[in-house]
């Protein structure tokens, strides 16, 4: 999601798969995009002695085909001394599920696995089902695990 378009995500697929060893993986954590979303947003706090730290990340969905969802982050760091603000924002290029399995099938590597969030194997006949966060496990076409994650 990181790299802004396919055939950009289409080479560093590649070059993953042609750095692997044989029976190597390549895990990919991606949210995959099912239908209209609404924003989201996460909030993190964390605190050692007088130092408080909140980040706030705002997902705002793609408006139009571009498939670009903006991410707006907000940093509000406080010390005794004060409090600072940092700001900035970047895009993510979205995916279906559908859009990603088409993809990695044009793709050196092949699924071999998802996880959920929780890191619990997800059946092969699920894959594709909507879920807010799933790992990919992904292997080289030529060798490498089959059939499941042990």
């Amino acid at each position: 999601r990181h790299l802004r378009d396919d055939p950009a995500a289409l080479a560093h697929l590649d070059q993953v798969a042609a750095l692997l060893r044989p029976g190597g993986v390549y895990l990919v954590g991606i949210d995959l995009h099912h239908g209209d979303r609404e924003p989201e947003e996460d909030v993190w706090e964390a605190a050692r002695g007088p130092l408080r730290v909140q980040q706030v990340i705002q997902y705002l969905p793609p408006e139009d085909r571009r498939r670009r969802e903006q991410v707006v982050v907000e940093l509000v760091v406080t010390r005794p001394s004060g409090t600072a603000h940092h700001g900035y924002a970047y895009d993510l290029r979205t995916y279906t599920a559908r859009q990603w399995t088409r993809l990695v099938a044009r793709s050196a590597l092949r699924r071999v696995g998802v996880c959920d969030a929780a890191g619990r194997e997800v059946p092969a006949a699920a894959w594709d089902e909507p879920r807010p966060y799933q790992i990919e496990v992904l292997s080289p076409r030529s060798g490498g695990p089959r059939g499941g994650l042990r």
